[in-house]
């Protein structure tokens, strides 16, 4: 049995309300790159742990806004809580997929939305 089959869509919706939410608030200090580059990071890892190191790293970089990688780490660490390391590994490479999914579409949504308002006024 796959124990993230309970947890993607835990998962697939936390990564859609952080995104939402960042782009709401302007908070997209983010650069698309670096989330195919967080699930790299992901499917190099051995323990999640070192894929919360490398969000933090990317914040010190700032590439990463502080509270969007703060709710991604949080988020993940709750749906992920009481697997074993090799399966959080696993559940972080499909939060990242996700994040970049999100991403994508928030990215465009609020671009088409500024482009229209321009247009309006």
């Amino acid at each position: 049995m796959d124990p993230l089959k309970d947890k993607r869509k835990e998962l697939v919706t936390a990564a859609d309300e952080i995104m939402e939410r960042a782009f709401a608030e302007g908070e997209v200090r983010l650069h698309k790159a670096q989330l195919p580059k967080l699930a790299a990071v992901c499917g190099e890892a051995t323990c999640a742990e070192e894929v919360v190191n490398y969000l933090r790293y990317q914040v010190g970089r700032d590439m990463f806004d502080q509270k969007v990688a703060e709710r991604i780490i949080e988020r993940a660490s709750k749906a992920l809580d009481g697997l074993e390391d090799a399966h959080k590994v696993a559940g972080w490479q499909l939060f990242a997929t996700y994040l970049t999914r999100a991403f994508t579409y928030f990215d465009k949504a609020c671009k088409r939305t500024r482009k229209n308002k321009k247009r309006k006024e």
